[in-house]
């Protein structure tokens, strides 16, 4: 065992259950990341993309209002058993938790549009009626939204109106909708997808 891992060991044991909850999703994500590399890559023809979760470096995050309760993160995320990587996004007490990014589409993609997953990770106790709101907004417009508790990954393709060079302002946003504990949001692998010209 190496002085590192032996440093790592022996900080693991100063965290509490919360921290390594926290430490156990990095590190599924710095494997998800490493098997990405490793994995050959597979050419989509005429395909264009830009990835949400790789771009989480350069997107800003906030609140609607005061930020007590939120927890925005890359991470791998579990739901019904299922590991994805994703931007865990707990809602703070009162209003949104939003992730914006600024993108611009190329001149010579069309069809652009949002393909991402939403689910409460497992292990959140949620009531029947305790409900997590998930909206997208463009330009600070909602182009799509819903509300769910479930601890599934549920599947989404939203088309995005812009034009062709278009610069646009892309927010994903969370909130709870009554009881904030266990709010597990995430949003699964989002993806913005357009389609080259030819030629």
């Amino acid at each position: 065992m190496n002085k590192q891992t032996q440093a790592l060991i022996e900080l693991t044991h100063s965290l509490d259950e919360a921290a390594l909850a926290k430490l156990t999703d990095y590190a599924r994500f710095l494997l998800w990341q490493r098997d990405q590399a490793a994995a050959p890559s597979i050419p989509i023809a005429q395909a264009w993309r830009v990835s949400l979760v790789d771009q989480f470096k350069h997107a800003r995050v906030s609140a609607s209002g005061n930020a007590n309760g939120m927890d925005v993160s890359l991470g791998i995320a579990v739901a019904g058993g299922e590991s994805r990587a994703g931007i865990l996004a707990h809602p703070p007490v009162l209003g949104e938790a939003i992730v914006s990014y600024t993108q611009t589409l190329p001149l010579d993609v069309t069809s652009p549009h949002l393909r991402f997953s939403v689910a409460i990770r497992d292990g959140a106790h949620m009531a029947a009626n305790n409900l997590v709101a998930f909206r997208v907004r463009m330009n600070g417009w909602r182009v799509w939204s819903t509300h769910t508790n479930v601890q599934q990954w549920q599947t989404f393709n939203v088309p995005l109106p812009i034009d062709p060079g278009s610069v646009i302002s892309l927010e994903l946003c969370t909130e709870a909708i009554g009881e904030h504990r266990f709010t597990w949001a995430v949003w699964g692998e989002p993806v913005i997808i357009g389609m080259k010209a030819e030629g």
